[in-house]
């Protein structure tokens, strides 16, 4: 018989239900292997397909499982790396994230989106020092661009480094020419952030243009 996702998906769907997790893992490796006998082209889809399930159902370690049968194939597949990634710090796998990000920053070129996914995961895991590299790095590509300067003061303010907040506007500030539509507009979210205090500066310098 052909092999039918939807079927396998009620079935293991059934046997999750009844917390038979043997059974799951069982009924999805066989729906795999017969698509990869069948229709070998299709092999890593189906991979992703119950990797997908997995992790819609929150089973982790399956998940974990079928996304690094992917990357046996395709190993550097961004998508997979990062999906890998996101599926490590569901289960708070520091070691194997640091590894995995490593990776999908590589496979990605060091593009900008993948430096941003790359920090976004290691500020929610708390990894400040990381996430801070990958920032200035942006930064230092995009010096324009307000987002990166607000993500590195937000992560000065989650660190409880408030002092190294305004150093993270430096850079776009000079790429701007000090505007002072800039000062202000820095000034109003650190006083909605509350910090009053380091808004000053920014607008006594407003001010004064």
């Amino acid at each position: 018989a052909e092999a039918d996702l939807k079927i396998t998906e009620r079935l293991a769907e059934y046997y999750a239900q009844k917390a038979e997790f043997g059974n799951v893992e069982r009924v999805l490796k066989q729906y795999v292997d017969r698509v990869r006998e069948q229709s070998p082209d299709k092999h890593i889809e189906a991979l992703r397909q119950v990797a997908n399930w997995s992790k819609r159902r929150q089973n982790y370690t399956l998940a974990q499982y079928f996304y690094e049968r992917i990357l046996e194939l395709d190993e550097n597949n961004p998508r997979t790396l990062l999906e890998l990634a996101e599926i490590q710090t569901s289960q708070n796998k520091i070691d194997e994230i640091r590894i995995t990000l490593e990776r999908y920053i590589k496979a990605s070129r060091r593009e900008d989106p993948a430096l941003n996914d790359a920090a976004r995961i290691y500020r929610r895991l708390r990894m400040f020092k990381e996430a801070e590299e990958l920032y200035k790095e942006l930064i230092k590509k995009e010096p324009a661009k307000l987002v990166y300067a607000n993500n590195l003061a937000d992560l000065y303010s989650e660190w409880g480094k408030v002092e190294l907040i305004p150093t993270s506007y430096k850079a776009y500030l000079k790429a701007r020419d000090r505007d002072p539509g800039d000062l202000l507009a820095i000034a109003r979210r650190l006083r909605q952030f509350g910090y009053a205090e380091q808004a000053i500066p920014y607008l006594q310098e407003a001010a004064d243009k």
